[in-house]
């Protein structure tokens, strides 16, 4: 039987803006495949349980969904992603 590992992953969902990083707030970051989720607030900080070789989606009204495949190979509790 395969180990489940469990993290946190937190960081922040951004876009460009006059070749600046932003934040986007609001956006949605989920799960695929289950009714796990959150949003990010109104800075595009999110933080988000995960288990290993789950792939996050993050949806944006204007922008094209952009998924992470989290790997099965995860070590340690806490992760940082940028996203944009």
């Amino acid at each position: 039987m395969d180990s489940v590992h469990v993290a946190q992953i937190s960081g922040k969902v951004i876009t460009a803006e006059n070749n600046n990083p932003v934040g986007i707030p609001y956006a949605v970051v989920a799960v695929v495949g289950t009714h796990r989720g959150t949003f990010t607030d109104f800075n595009g900080f999110f933080s988000i349980v995960v288990r290993n070789g789950e792939t996050l989606v993050f949806s944006v009204l204007g922008f094209k969904d952009a998924y992470y495949h989290v790997p099965d190979t995860l070590s340690r509790d806490r992760y940082t992603l940028f996203r944009y």
